[in-house]
């Protein structure tokens, strides 16, 4: 059985809630903008996931609130690529004896497939360290919360020059990774 949440850490926790929650709300809303319209998770719903999955197991929470949003995005994005994995998981579960929903199915998991591929290279990007690493904080600020070179500037101190040099490099560095997974995969 798992151990309960260190009461100082959940207070903790419940704080940055407070504090950040429109905040929070805003990028949840730019990551459910990204989503497809059908999308059954809606932003609050995003939210609250998110919370009870690091009230679960807190952690260590960043100090600083560039490092609270960067984490509390990603985690969000895992939220909804765990999603996705589900979704893909229960469709192939799913007969589809009719040839327009096998076409519609053989579509639909192409998207999933899509953002596992992204996830999974967004992942090796982040392991290479270094400016690899930042360039990635860059990619999930920008396409994921939806932010601005300036927002995203003014969270990590980081000019925007050089951002939109991580922009670049890890776009590069991302074309390139998920060409190479598509390929392998059609």
């Amino acid at each position: 059985m798992p151990h309960p949440p260190d009461e100082d850490a959940v207070a903790e926790l419940n704080e940055h809630f407070r504090l950040l929650y429109d905040e929070l709300h805003r990028l949840a809303s730019g990551l459910m903008r990204r989503e497809r319209p059908s999308h059954t998770l809606a932003t609050s719903g995003l939210v609250g996931e998110l919370y009870l999955r690091l009230r679960r197991s807190p952690g260590d929470l960043p100090r600083t609130q560039a490092g609270l949003v960067y984490r509390f995005v990603r985690e969000m994005r895992s939220i909804l690529v765990d999603y996705a994995r589900y979704k893909k998981r229960d469709r192939r579960r799913t007969p589809g004896s009719r040839e327009m929903l096998e076409r519609l199915t053989v579509w639909l998991e192409r998207q999933v497939d899509d953002v596992l591929d992204l996830e999974a290279a967004l992942e090796d990007l982040e392991g290479l360290g270094g400016q690899s690493r930042r360039a990635a904080s860059v990619v999930n600020l920008r396409l994921y919360a939806g932010l601005s070179y300036a927002e995203i500037s003014a969270l990590t101190n980081a000019s925007v020059s050089t951002l939109k040099r991580d922009w670049a490099f890890a776009s590069a560095w991302l074309r390139g990774r998920l060409s190479r997974s598509t390929g392998a995969r059609n």
